[in-house]
C-alpha cells in the first residue's frame, strides 16, 4: 500500500512538472497553490498627470541610457509638409506651442493681443515634458478648456505652428526616445490638421546660475537641438535656430537675457527670438 501511495505521488509530480503554468506569482492558502489574476484595464497604471511634472535634479548615474542610433521616424500614412512659400501665413497666424519657456511670450505681452494673446498654447501647469506630449493637456485659448495638443489642433486648424519643446526631456531622454516622441508629436499634429505648417524651433540655452545644471545644461541642449533638426529634416519641415542667437561667448545664456532663474527668457531675449523667427520665415 505504501509503495502504491509513493507511486501515485511520483506520477502526480511528473504531471505537474510538465504543465505550463501562467507566469503569475503563486501563493499558498490552506496548503493550496493559487495564482494572482492578470492585470486588467481597471487595474492598469494610468499615465502621470503633466501637472505633477517639474524639472528635477536627476543624478547622472540614474539617467537611463537610450542613446541608440535613431532611424527614419516618419510614420506610414503621414505625408511630410514643407514650409509654405513666404506670404502663405502672417505672423498673427502662428500658434506657439511649448512649455514654460514659451509661456513668457504671453506673460511679457510679446505677441498681438499682449497678455491676452491667443497665440500661445502651453499647459496650465506651465510644464510640458516631451515624453508626455501624446496625452498632456494645454489650455485651449478660445474657451480656456484643457485638452490635448491633437484635440486643440483638430479644433483650431492652425495655419502655422512654432514648436519649442524638449528642455525637460534632455534631463533623462536619449537620442532615440527623444526623436521618437518629437516625431510622434509632429505626426499627431499633421494627422489632426494636414495643412498646418510646422516650424521646429531650437531649445533655448540656460544660464550659468541655473540650479539644475547637473540635469539640464547647454551640452545636453546642444545635442537635443541636433535631434530636433534631424526630425525636422526627416519630416520635410523648417528648423529655426534660436539657440545661437541667444548664447553668449562664454557658452551661457547672458544674465541680461534671463528672468533671474537661469532658465526662462525675458522681454529682451524674446525680442531676439521673434526677430530671428520673422527673418527666417520672411515675415513682417
Amino acid at each position: 500500500m505504501r509503495q502504491l501511495q509513493l507511486l501515485l505521488i511520483a506520477l502526480m509530480m511528473a504531471i505537474l512538472g510538465s504543465c505550463d503554468f501562467p507566469d503569475r506569482p503563486p501563493s499558498m492558502t490552506g496548503g493550496v497553490i493559487t495564482f494572482a489574476p492578470y492585470p486588467t484595464e481597471s487595474t492598469a497604471v494610468a499615465p502621470p498627470s503633466s501637472a505633477a511634472i517639474d524639472v528635477i535634479d536627476i543624478p547622472d548615474d540614474e539617467i537611463p541610457n537610450s542613446d541608440t542610433p535613431g532611424s527614419d521616424t516618419t510614420e506610414p500614412g503621414v505625408t511630410p509638409t514643407l514650409i509654405a512659400e513666404p506670404g502663405a501665413f502672417a505672423f498673427e497666424d502662428i500658434i506657439f506651442l511649448g512649455d514654460s519657456t514659451t509661456y513668457g511670450l504671453k506673460a511679457y505681452g510679446m505677441l498681438p493681443g499682449g497678455k491676452s494673446t491667443t497665440q500661445v498654447w502651453t499647459p496650465k501647469s506651465g510644464t510640458l515634458t516631451l515624453d508626455h506630449q501624446s496625452y498632456a493637456t494645454i489650455v485651449y485659448p478660445p474657451d480656456e478648456s484643457e485638452i490635448t495638443i491633437r484635440e486643440a489642433v483638430g479644433k483650431f486648424k492652425p495655419k502655422a505652428m512654432v514648436i519649442t519643446l524638449g528642455v525637460n526631456g534632455v534631463s533623462f531622454m536619449g537620442r532615440e526616445s527623444f526623436m521618437k516622441e518629437y516625431a510622434d508629436m509632429i505626426d499627431g499634429i499633421l494627422t489632426s490638421s494636414p495643412d498646418t505648417k510646422i516650424i521646429c524651433q531650437s531649445i533655448f540655452p540656460v544660464a550659468a546660475n541655473y540650479k539644475h545644471l547637473k540635469s539640464i545644461n547647454n551640452d545636453k541642449i546642444v545635442a537635443a537641438n541636433v535631434w530636433v533638426a534631424e526630425v525636422a529634416d526627416q519630416k520635410g519641415l523648417r528648423y529655426v535656430d534660436a539657440y545661437s542667437k541667444l548664447v553668449g561667448d562664454d557658452g551661457w545664456l547672458p544674465e541680461s537675457y534671463q528672468n533671474g532663474d537661469g532658465l526662462h527668457l525675458n522681454d529682451t531675449s524674446f525680442n531676439i527670438v521673434l526677430s530671428n523667427l520673422k527673418e527666417e520665415l520672411s515675415l513682417t
